[in-house]
């Protein structure tokens, strides 16, 4: 992870090639902890990115779809696509990949609110538009969560 932002990264790249001549002596920051860290600092940046850019342009649409991944958790992507403000242009960003145990409309529901709240979208005023994989627990007519968030908004 740390090599391939080096790449990009003149400081980060003088910082790796003096930990390999310097050998251990000194604090070189690329634990596994370290680079998490800094995973965590990216991330955070890009969601305040986001965010802004949504508050801005205010209308937003959702698309969610649910996969089991490598270790056979069910994961749940929860992408948005807004108009950014000053350009005109359409962007679609994913802002959330969370595990879901349970997922039935409502578990997906309050997963959905769960993330709207975190990212402080105000889905009940500015949610336009919402996109599923077919699948009945998310675009069920009674219990789907499509049907849960039209019952709010």
């Amino acid at each position: 992870m740390i090599i391939l932002l080096a790449e990009n990264s003149v400081v980060l790249s003088e910082h790796l090639t003096k930990i390999k001549t310097n050998g251990k002596k000194e604090l070189s920051f690329i634990s596994w902890e370290r680079q998490n860290q800094i995973i965590d600092c990216i991330a955070q940046d890009i969601s305040t990115t986001i965010t802004t850019e949504l508050y801005k342009g205010q209308l937003f649409s959702i698309s969610i779809d649910s996969t089991i991944d490598f270790s056979r958790k069910e994961q749940t992507s929860f992408i948005v696509r807004y108009v950014d403000e000053n350009t005109g242009m359409v962007y679609e960003r994913l802002i959330a990949i969370e595990e879901c145990a349970y997922t039935t409309g409502i578990d997906l529901f309050e997963l959905f609110k769960k993330n709207m709240s975190k990212f402080n979208l105000n889905w009940t005023e500015n949610l336009i538009g919402q996109s599923y994989d077919g699948a009945a627990n998310m675009t069920g007519e009674f219990q789907g969560l499509q049907s849960h968030i039209k019952n709010i908004n």
